[in-house]
């Protein structure tokens, strides 16, 4: 149930994110519906209004990296396990007061055509081909790293975890892997607006 709540709220809070310096943006739009159940549920497991987290149980969460790099050019996307421990350790940080920890990623690296590594938009062909390697089921976190797309300005999406039993294809976090610890947006690279 933690999972949930926390995984919800994190989610949607992102949803609504403003746009980051560069223009770029979290893709995501929460249907209401979903923010109202997240709500329900939320206000359902909290103790006068407010969660009493040192009372829930340590949630562990595992999680599967899904390294997308370009074929013709191993630099373009192919980040290291460095990056990928970094990032992991922001996001640890963030939600250990919460009592979540996202487990040591399995990591999974995948060759791609360049127009397959920048073409991810939300909902097309492009990220289902990549989400079709998805491993895990609805307590597993995805995350597909991905190239910057020219056509879009989001730094990144997901789905929503009340979305999976409808839609369990598109589970995941798909992110710009620029925007990670050490990538090329400068001043947004730090780990923390992924």
């Amino acid at each position: 149930m933690l999972k949930f709540i926390v995984l919800s709220v994190l989610l949607a809070t992102s949803a609504f994110a403003t746009p980051l310096m560069t223009g770029f943006q979290c893709g995501s739009i929460a249907h209401p519906d979903g923010v109202v159940a997240a709500q329900e549920r939320i206000s359902a497991s909290s103790v006068n209004g407010t969660q009493d987290l040192k009372a829930q149980a340590a949630v562990n969460i595992p999680v599967v990296w899904n390294v997308f790099y370009d074929q013709d050019n191993v630099k373009d996307g192919d980040i290291s396990v460095n990056v990928i421990t970094q990032q992991m350790n922001v996001i640890n940080t963030y939600f250990q007061p919460m009592r979540l920890t996202f487990l040591a990623p399995t990591i999974r690296r995948f060759a791609v055509p360049y127009n397959v590594l920048h073409g991810a938009a939300q909902g097309n062909g492009v990220e289902q081909r990549l989400k079709f390697n998805h491993q895990g089921d609805a307590k597993t976190l995805n995350i597909y790293t991905v190239g910057k797309n020219p056509q879009s300005r989001f730094a990144g999406w997901s789905s929503f975890p009340w979305d999976y039993q409808k839609n369990s294809v598109n589970d995941g976090i798909v992110l710009d892997y620029n925007f990670l610890p050490g990538g090329a947006e400068a001043g947004l690279n730090t780990g923390k607006e992924s």
